[in-house]
């Protein structure tokens, strides 16, 4: 029996364990919620590069319990991103960018920072849900208690003190 032949439309290659993406831009034009969750997955860029890049729709992105150990900048490039959950990741560092979009929910709790990203001059903050819980946050951004926006903020579990805030 001779082998399957490729088309057109067929997934690409494995990019998580057992998981396929579909590049089929018609489908991701309008899409609103991006999930790639308990996959054990090593890198976001794919995801992000399939959907963000074709849609400036995409409100929310579930991307807990992998193995990134960065987020993609493009990420940030959907001016409609409102939540975003990167918890249970390997996570170093957060982009500054994060304080430039409309973000108000963000939980990248179970990561590795130590810090959060320095804030805007003038405090211009959308986050109005923050949970960094069970990092290895040391200390605060300068500013940080001057925050009124924030409704919600778990920083359980990190080594921050009280005269670093």
């Amino acid at each position: 029996m001779a082998p399957k032949k490729k088309k057109k439309d067929d997934p690409p290659p494995e990019l998580g364990e057992g998981k396929h993406v579909y590049k089929n831009e018609e489908l991701v034009k309008f899409l609103a919620e991006l999930i790639v969750t308990n996959g054990h997955v090593k890198k976001m860029q794919p995801y992000i590069d399939l959907s963000v890049h074709k849609t400036k729709t995409l409100e929310t992105v579930i991307a807990d319990h992998n193995k990134f150990k960065k987020i993609p900048a493009k990420i940030f490039s959907s001016n409609a991103l409102f939540s975003l959950n990167i918890s249970h990741n390997m996570i170093k560092h957060l982009p500054k960018t994060i304080y430039k979009k409309p973000i108000g929910f963000l939980n990248a709790s179970y990561n590795n920072f130590e810090a959060l990203p320095k804030l805007p001059p003038k405090g211009e903050l959308h986050l109005t849900y923050l949970d960094v819980s069970h990092c290895q946050i040391q200390s605060l951004p300068q500013g940080f208690n001057r925050l009124n926006c924030l409704a919600h903020l778990d920083l359980s579990f990190n080594k921050v003190t009280p005269s670093a805030t």
